[in-house]
């Protein structure tokens, strides 16, 4: 057995019953090998071999927490094994503890500094802390040492992809395809360097292989935020109720009632329609409330706090409720985002009629009656798994500030470490509006007030749209499948302008045609233009 030592004593029975129980073990007999391993514990209480042995059991046997016992025994009476210190970081790693995990990784590697594995597991605890950099570089030299790993072309892919690198994830990606072409989350991952790429036609064949190797709820769910991106709704809907049981995902509400998918009469029946993501989300599919109505259903819907006031202005329901209430008696229900499968929702038929949300506007107090009145909103939480693609630094939008003739607002809440420096540079910005904000309806009535809103992708930009507000939306290269691909109008937003990144992260082009846009518009008197944009 690598990295094992003779106990001191020459115990040759201990040895002996190790070798055999070892043997065991081997051939796949691990319970009668873990007996012999705590027999001789009993009378050796600090044999190597069986401390590792049993510390490697228990990791198999999925009890991570138990087999550290065994593993802090074994290498405080033999601090040398380099096997010892990775099978210790992988019971760390699989504990989510991965500070502690990089550490003995560490040891091991400064004891072996060849080993392709513990390279490679290395990475993945960095990757799991966010320390991508450090994953890359460990991932590559995993890949150094053993470039016939498909496991490790596939973790490079994976950061590379966190990096903005869509390029090189996917040269990383197939580089494990030509090593292992039969796993299917192989094809899976090189489907979502395609999407982020933008090739959306060939992310559908590598998700479809995906799915004939291996159907898995993730594979299925991405094919159908594909599809949908590329203006295929019919097969996009269908798949995206694979989002139930896709990892990250809320799991579907087990009501008792029937789930309503467009089929049963609702004729004097009581539908619970209710939220399920993103308070964008929300906003974007409200639109279907009022049709549910017309066919006659008592409507209840519940929606996240910060909106509750904000649909009252909704036309359909007939009860709001906050999430968190609880619930009167119903007869179906029906989760907003499954609603466009149940009315077989086409490009040609979005309910996109709007406003459908409404709002007595506010005009900002700071803003001059003779200028027009721009909202900026540039970034969105630091929380949401997206935030680095589709947030744009102040620094960046700068440019825009410097126009004359125009009064800004501010539309961000939190502002960023660095973004009050910035802003103190131009009197032509009120960052004080925004304070006065206390939900989604006062932030309607301030949208309402604005002659236009520059939004990054957000559920501002959202907002706008449902309130028939002219709003331009600064998109990331491959953007949300909502804004499909390459158009600069939205089907879903008739007052929406879309620009877009014509490469992965580059939004200076991006500013570049936003002032270009804006320097056009301002010639006119009060942006007239922007009514109809």
């Amino acid at each position: 057995m690598k990295g094992f030592r003779q106990p001191p004593g020459g115990l040759q029975q201990a040895e002996r019953d190790f070798r055999r129980a070892f043997e065991l073990q081997s051939a796949g007999r691990e319970t009668e090998a873990e007996v012999i391993f705590v027999q001789i514990l009993r009378k050796c209480p600090s044999h190597f071999g069986s401390l590792y042995s049993l510390g490697i059991l228990r990791f198999q046997q999925g009890r991570p927490g138990e087999s550290l016992v065994f593993f802090r025994k074994a290498i405080a009476g033999n601090p040398g094994s380099h096997d010892a210190h990775h099978a210790f970081g992988n019971a760390l790693q699989a504990l989510a503890r991965h500070e502690e995990a990089i550490q003995r990784y560490q040891c091991a590697l400064a004891l072996r500094h060849h080993n392709p594995h513990v390279y490679n597991n290395l990475g993945n605890s960095y990757q799991a802390l966010g320390r991508m950099q450090e994953a890359e570089a460990s991932f590559r030299q995993a890949i150094a040492l053993a470039p016939h790993l498909d496991v490790t072309h596939n973790n490079l892919g994976n950061v590379l992809l966190e990096l903005g690198q869509p390029y090189e994830a996917l040269a990383a990606y197939e580089a494990a395809l030509a090593l292992n072409p039969g796993l299917g989350a192989l094809h899976a991952n090189l489907g979502k360097s395609l999407v982020a790429l933008n090739r959306h036609e060939e992310a559908v064949d590598s998700f479809v292989h995906a799915l004939e190797l291996d159907d898995v709820p993730q594979s299925r769910l991405n094919l159908a935020l594909t599809r949908l991106a590329l203006g295929d709704y019919p097969a996009g809907w269908r798949d995206y109720e694979a989002r139930w049981n896709a990892p990250h995902y809320s799991k579907p509400r087990a009501y008792p009632q029937p789930l309503w998918n467009g089929r049963a009469e609702l004729s004097a029946k009581t539908i619970l329609l209710y939220f399920e993501q993103g308070l964008g989300d929300t906003i974007q599919f409200a639109r279907y409330v009022p049709l549910v109505a017309q066919t006659g259903a008592r409507v209840m819907l519940q929606v996240q706090k910060p909106l509750l006031k904000l649909f009252g202005s909704l036309a359909g329901p007939s009860v709001l409720l906050p999430e968190g209430d609880p619930l009167p008696d119903f007869d179906f229900h029906a989760p907003l985002l499954s609603l466009p499968l149940a009315f077989q929702t086409t490009l040609e038929n979005i309910p996109a009629k709007v406003p459908y949300l409404h709002a007595a506007p506010v005009v900002p107090s700071r803003v001059p009656s003779t200028s027009p009145s721009i909202g900026l909103c540039w970034a969105g939480s630091p929380d949401n798994p997206t935030d680095r693609d589709r947030s744009i630094p102040l620094s960046t939008i700068a440019p825009l500030l410097e126009i004359a003739g125009v009064h800004f607002v501010s539309l961000q809440k939190v502002l960023r470490p660095g973004d009050e420096e910035i802003l103190a540079r131009y009197g032509n910005v009120d960052v004080d509006s925004i304070r006065n904000v206390t939900d989604f309806a006062d932030t309607a009535a301030l949208v309402a007030g604005l002659d236009l809103l520059i939004a990054v992708d957000t559920s501002m930009a959202h907002l706008a749209g449902a309130l028939a507000r002219p709003v331009w939306v600064l998109l990331k290269y491959s953007a949300h499948w909502a804004w499909l691909r390459e158009r600069e109008d939205s089907p879903w937003y008739p007052t929406a302008r879309l620009f877009r990144q014509p490469q992965p992260g580059d939004w200076q082009t991006v500013i570049a045609k936003v002032r270009d846009a804006l320097h056009a518009s301002i010639s006119q008197p009060r942006l007239p233009q922007l009514e109809n944009c």
